[in-house]
């Protein structure tokens, strides 16, 4: 068997495994002269580049048996000389390439080929037809005349045989005895009729077949000179049907077969394709040219033919566009003849296609309902599979197949029941009846499904919400048991598959997240992002497992699409691991796509982003863009989220949110509470106010009020107040319904919906009762910032409740140094308004203020409320620390930039000696950026010897008003203001016999101390002019804010209000007291009296006067300049019309709280 080797044991024994001698050894028989050579049953001989020894006698072989030899030399070391067997039956030439032939009725038996071939006559001596020629004596004997002889001497009609026999067996066993002798019509036919037998399986193994295989292709290339298309046919799909796998071989005849293309019929080039498809041949430049010569005569095929033809363009993946036309019309055409299985497997192949003609799936649909009780049950899954891969729901059909598929779920294979629910769930079709019979057979037969299969059905009932928690946890058993096997996709199918069912097993998410690290390398894009998906749903934050998915991610981020890309994000966000390199990558995708993402993805992106608050200007201008190109495709909910997403990442986009915007003002009726609650909230975070938008969405909570939930409307009402929107109708619809859920108010919803009807000066008393109530039971919940807004809005509202305001002061107490700056500035403005004074909170608030201060987290706004709450409330213990530290940070921070801090903290500052470090600097700046030029602005109106039209003058002063932005001078500083411009003024706590009474008169009017507001800021003013001899005079009288009566439209021109907010002010006291004086006198005096009146004019204000106010003072003097104005005032924030303001001292003994039930 090596080199020169030896064989020393008998090869002439029946049913021996045969002795392949390969290389230069010698095979040596060691047995008498004349020995069979005989491989009956056994596996075969061949020789390769050996020779055959034998001793001492002529070349003999027995009639059943022979040696063949593959590229056999044809040396001889026998004494003779002769080469042809004598009494075998058969006479063959030996020649480098010829082969020999054994045979036997044993269906075991084989017999091999070669490249060449021997062809002889029943005589001794024929003529070969090998690359070595025969030479013997016979003639050769055409085959018209040959007889064909057994090795038992029968005589057969060979031609017959091969027509009329039905079994696999006896048909290769008939070309056992005359294979050598075959032309290629016999071989192609044995062939091909082998392959029609239904025992063909049984011989698959056989490799007597490939050696006919070979005869045929050998016979056809190099001796058959019509080279008949029927015989390449049926060669290419023989080998193919009996699973040969001889590629070359049919290699050999496709090319034959290509120069005669032309002449082949549809139906041969439809066995061709067949034959390619089942090889899984890849040659598309083959494939090509096979199908072009179908071109227009695929209506010569009949219903089979398109059927076939459908499944092996299908499986070669041809995709030419006339094809699928034609290949179309034809199976319609072919609906109403094609059974069960040609209609699943045209079904399949369009569906693997991608194919979506929807004629013919409509026919297909109906064939289905009318015969679904005839099709088999792998014809019916595979049906739906189809309709299913291209996402054609019909539900007569799918009802139809259920049933079938009901009834035969107890004998259906673990696949056509996978793919039974893998297909209803992919349309999203939930059959209850069909789930219930498929689940008893995956639970009860689960543990021996193959695992594509039990994934496949796990992930129909995830989708489906079919699968319980029983489903689950034997699913997790199989995950568990089966772990070590399961692949980088199935690891990922079954993760999704728990967070879809909302099925947390911590032991198998572990066991399943310590598999998925080993095979991460493995994943694919679509992997990592639903892994990520998984665990981020089932809120299992398992950090090992978010870092590894975080590395690969950015590996491979280029690879994502923009589902994944969004869902990724999503994930991350929902656990709470904003990763910057990782964010930063995908955001770096998302931009590079934006264009191919959907109104979901960038709905999903922008509201991720937005809850991690990663602001990321370039995404959102990016996702933005998009936004306003698909804007009518988004969806309420996306529409929703993608405005949130904005609003919290504070980001840039104006013109996405005007989109957004007039998207839902279009959509609002479809919106439920929810969306219409967060969109509000959303435009009001952003703080951007679309007076459309927010009076739609009022319309819709009105009209869907009965559905929404207590935060809902708790946001609702905050978003309005936010946006200063004041729609009375709609809140008092909230606060009505809101009545009855209080209870179940969180404390910070308890909060907001206290500052928004406080923030919109809408004070609903029954619903403030209800939160009063709630917040005392609950107000050791309540967060820093809840307790300051709560305490901010009963003050706003002005609603005093001593039992409350205590509760409040001692939970502050308690949670002091955690208040922010404004926390602590909104709490002791709040108290301060309010009239409350506490010895603990005061000390608290001042900890926690100087703390602050030092660690600079003081603004300048509460810098100055602080303060003013001290000074209001006269606690000259805190404010005069708090002066020292605060007064310098409110310079480092430049507060100059908020004109009504500067001025409160500035008055503040000098009302309480003004010799704090840093005060000499803060007067200067006030009086150099606020006081001197408003001064001067006020001074150039009221000056009558200045040239100008009153109009114009006043123009003039509301460009300098609203430049300066200076809204009142202060309590300190209005004095000194009042006496630069001329007016009488009498000084600080010096009032005259006139003042004391109009103060009378006010107290009288106000009948108590009222926080200061437009209607409780009254004047009492008198006068006396004269006009040419005649007299006008009024008495003190108090004149609240309103609107002037009978006053001329040309009267209210010569006294506008000016204001730096733009407020109109048109309704302050001091203005219709003046307009009523111009109004009386021009109908006493005459129109044109102004210039030339005199008298006095005495004003006391309740509260020291604004900017208008002395603004309405000057344009008066302008024109009645020998007018003399005599002026005083108070703060309404000190006293009550000149009596001290009282204040209640809270208790500083904190009782027990305890919850409502």
């Amino acid at each position: 068997f090596g080199s020169r080797d030896v064989c020393s044991r008998s090869l002439a024994r029946r049913g021996s495994p045969g002795v392949a001698c390969a290389g230069q050894g010698v095979c040596r028989t060691h047995e008498a002269p004349s020995v069979m050579l005989d491989v009956s049953g056994g596996a075969g001989n061949v020789a390769d580049g050996g020779y055959l020894s034998y001793g001492g006698s002529s070349w003999s072989g027995s009639a059943g048996g022979g040696w063949a030899c593959n590229g056999w030399s044809g040396r001889s070391e026998a004494s003779g000389s002769s080469r042809s067997a004598g009494g075998s039956g058969w006479s063959g030439s030996w020649s480098h390439g010829g082969c020999g032939w054994s045979s036997s009725s044993s269906r075991t038996a084989s017999w091999p080929s070669s490249g060449g071939s021997a062809s002889s006559s029943a005589a001794s001596g024929g003529t070969g037809r090998g690359k070595g020629r025969g030479k013997g004596d016979t003639p050769f004997v055409p085959y018209s005349e040959k007889r064909w002889i057994k090795s038992d001497g029968t005589e057969v009609d060979l031609h017959r045989q091969i027509m009329e026999l039905r079994s696999a067996h006896e048909l290769l066993d008939l070309a056992g005895e005359f294979v050598c002798e075959f032309a290629v019509f016999h071989a192609s036919a044995t062939l091909h009729r082998i392959a029609k037998c239904e025992d063909h399986v049984e011989v698959k193994k056989d490799e007597r077949l490939r050696w006919l295989a070979s005869k045929a292709a050998r016979e056809l290339v190099k001796w058959d000179k019509q080279k008949k298309p029927q015989t390449m046919s049926k060669i290419i799909w023989a080998v193919a049907k009996l699973d040969l796998k001889l590629h070359k071989i049919v290699a050999r005849v496709s090319e034959e077969a290509l120069r005669k293309l032309s002449e082949f019929e549809p139906q041969q080039l439809v066995n061709v394709m067949w034959g390619y498809a089942t090889l899984r041949t890849n040659d598309r430049q083959l494939l090509d040219q096979v199908t072009r010569a179908m071109s227009g005569r695929l209506n010569e095929l009949g219903y089979l033919g398109v059927s076939n033809l459908s499944w092996s363009v299908a499986k070669l993946s041809v995709r030419s566009r006339w094809l699928m036309q034609e290949l179309g019309a034809e199976c319609l055409k072919a609906v109403s003849e094609m059974n069960g299985q040609n209609l699943a497997n045209t079904s399949w192949a369009f569906a693997t296609l991608r194919v979506v003609d929807l004629p013919f799936f409509d026919a297909v649909a109906r064939s289905v309902v009318a015969n679904c009780s005839d099709y088999a049950q792998q014809n019916l899954t595979n049906t739906i599979w189809a309709f299913a891969k291209v996402q054609i729901k019909k539900p007569d059909m799918m009802a139809a197949i259920s049933l079938g598929v009901q009834g035969k779920a107890d004998q259906m294979p673990a696949q056509g029941l996978a793919n039974a629910v893998w297909s209803f769930a992919t349309l999203n079709v939930r059959d209850n009846a069909l789930m219930s019979a498929v689940r008893g057979q995956v639970v009860q037969r689960m543990g021996r499904f193959q695992l594509q299969n039990v994934m496949n059905s796990t992930w129909a009932f995830a989708k489906l919400t079919c699968a319980d928690a029983e489903f689950m946890e034997q699913f997790g058993g199989e995950v568990s048991r089966r772990i070590a096997g399961l692949s980088a996709g199935d690891l990922t199918v079954a993760a999704w598959s728990f967070a879809t069912a909302e099925h947390t097993d911590e032991r198998v998410m572990d066991t399943l997240a310590w598999e998925i690290l080993k095979k991460m390398k493995d994943m694919i894009y679509q992997d990592l992002s639903n892994i990520a998906w998984a665990y981020a749903k089932l809120s299992i934050n398992n950090r090992e497992l978010f870092e590894a998915v975080s590395r690969e991610v950015v590996n491979k981020v280029q690879e994502f699409e923009p589902q994944n890309l969004a869902i990724t994000i999503w994930s991350y966000a929902t656990v709470g691991q904003p990763r910057e390199r990782l964010l930063e990558a995908l955001a770096s995708e998302v931009r590079r796509k934006a264009e191919r993402f959907d109104p979901q993805c960038c709905a999903n992106v922008l509201h991720a982003y937005g809850k991690m608050a990663a602001r990321n200007e370039a995404l959102v201008e990016a996702i933005a863009s998009q936004v306003l190109n698909t804007k009518d495709k988004f969806k309420t909910l996306e529409l929703c989220n993608a405005a949130w997403g904005i609003a919290k990442m504070q980001a840039e986009a104006d013109e996405a949110m005007e989109a957004i915007a007039c998207t839902v003002v279009a959509k609002v009726q479809d919106m439920n509470p929810q969306d219409l609650s967060r969109t509000a909230w959303s435009f009001a975070t952003a703080r951007i106010k679309h007076d459309k938008l927010m009076d739609e969405i009022s319309w819709e909570v009105m009209a869907k009020i009965d559905d929404f939930g207590n935060q809902d409307l708790s946001n609702t009402s905050w978003a309005f107040a936010k946006l200063g929107v004041a729609n009375a109708m709609m809140m008092g619809a909230i606060g009505k319904k809101m009545v009855s859920m209080v209870r179940d108010l969180i404390p910070q919803d308890l909060a907001n919906t206290a500052w928004a009807f406080a923030t919109l000066g809408l004070p609903d008393s029954e619903l403030m009762d209800e939160l009063l109530a709630e917040v005392i039971a609950k107000v050791n919940d309540f967060a820093t910032q809840n307790l300051a807004n709560t305490a901010w809005a009963f003050a706003k509202l002005g609603l005093w409740n001593e039992r409350l305001m205590e509760t409040l002061s001692h939970a502050a107490v308690r949670k002091a140094r955690d208040f922010d700056a404004q926390g602590l500035a909104n709490l002791a403005w709040s108290f301060a308004v309010l009239g409350f004074k506490s010895e603990k909170l005061a000390a608290a608030v001042l900890r926690a203020a100087l703390e602050k201060i030092q660690q600079h987290d003081f603004g300048m706004q509460e810098l100055a409320n602080v303060a003013w709450a001290w000074d209001v409330t006269g606690d000259e213990a805190r404010l005069q620390p708090f002066l020292h530290a605060a007064v310098e940070r409110f310079l480092e921070v430049e507060g100059f930039a908020d004109a009504a801090a500067c001025t409160d903290l500035a008055n503040i500052v000098r009302l309480h000696g003004g010799s704090f470090p840093g005060s000499g600097r803060l007067e200067r700046e006030f009086r150099e950026r606020f006081y001197r030029p408003t001064v001067m602005a006020l001074w150039n109106c009221s000056d009558h010897r200045r040239d100008g039209e009153l109009a114009q003058v006043v123009e003039e002063l509301e460009v300098a008003i609203k430049e300066v932005g200076l809204t009142n001078f202060g309590y300190m500083y209005a004095r000194e203001a009042l006496h630069e411009l001329g007016f009488i003024i009498p000084d600080k706590d010096r009032a005259t016999a006139w003042v004391d009474e109009a103060r009378s008169l006010a107290r009288t009017h106000l009948e108590e101390w009222r926080i200061p507001g437009t209607e409780n800021i009254v004047v009492v003013f008198s006068y006396e002019v004269w006009h040419q001899g005649r007299s006008l005079a009024k008495a003190p009288t108090v004149v609240p804010s309103g609107w002037a009566e009978a006053v001329h439209d040309d009267v209210k021109a010569l006294l506008r209000p000016v204001d730096a907010r733009g407020w109109s002010c048109e309704s302050y006291s001091e203005r219709v007291a003046f307009m009523e004086l111009v109004e009386a006198a021009r109908e006493d005096f005459g129109e044109d009296c102004l210039p030339e009146m005199q008298g006095w004019v005495r004003m006391y204000h309740s509260h020291h006067t604004s900017i208008t106010g002395i603004g309405i003072l000057c344009q008066f003097r302008r024109q009645a300049p020998k007018v003399q104005i005599e002026i005083d005032y108070d703060s309404a924030w000190y006293t009550w019309a000149g009596e001290p303001r009282q204040f209640t001292v809270l208790s500083d003994h904190e009782e027990s709280l305890y919850y409502y039930g």
